[in-house]
C-alpha cells in the first residue's frame, strides 16, 4: 500500500500515510455505511453495457446513452443507487463506490 491508500476490511477503514522524516503510519477507523449513492464501472463497450443494464436488468437511463462516453442509470426506485459507466480500456481493479 502507498501514501493515502485505503482498504476497507470487516467494517474498518485502514488509511496509510507517511510523515516526512518519521516513517509510515496507519489509522484504523470504524465505518458504518448508511447509503451508497453511486457505483462507477469502466466499460470497453458502452453500447452493449447500456443495452444490458436497460433491457436485461430494467434500469432507466438518466444521462448519456449507447454512443456516449459516460452514462448514468438506476433501478426504477428513485431511492436506489446510480450506476455510472465510463467508456475506456478495461482495467483490472478499477471502480468507484460513492457513499
Amino acid at each position: 500500500m502507498g501514501v493515502g491508500d485505503r482498504k476497507l476490511t470487516a467494517g474498518r477503514l485502514v488509511v496509510w500515510f507517511a510523515v516526512p522524516g518519521c516513517g509510515w503510519y496507519f489509522c484504523v477507523m470504524s465505518v458504518m455505511v448508511e447509503k451508497i449513492s453511486a457505483i462507477a464501472f469502466r466499460t470497453a463497450n458502452m453500447k452493449a453495457s447500456v443495452q444490458f443494464y436497460m433491457y436485461v436488468l430494467g434500469m432507466e437511463l438518466l444521462y448519456g446513452g449507447e454512443g456516449a462516453g459516460f452514462s448514468s442509470l438506476r433501478a426504477k426506485d428513485v431511492q436506489s443507487a446510480m450506476l455510472n459507466l465510463e467508456l475506456g480500456h478495461a482495467v483490472t481493479g478499477w471502480g468507484r463506490m460513492i457513499f
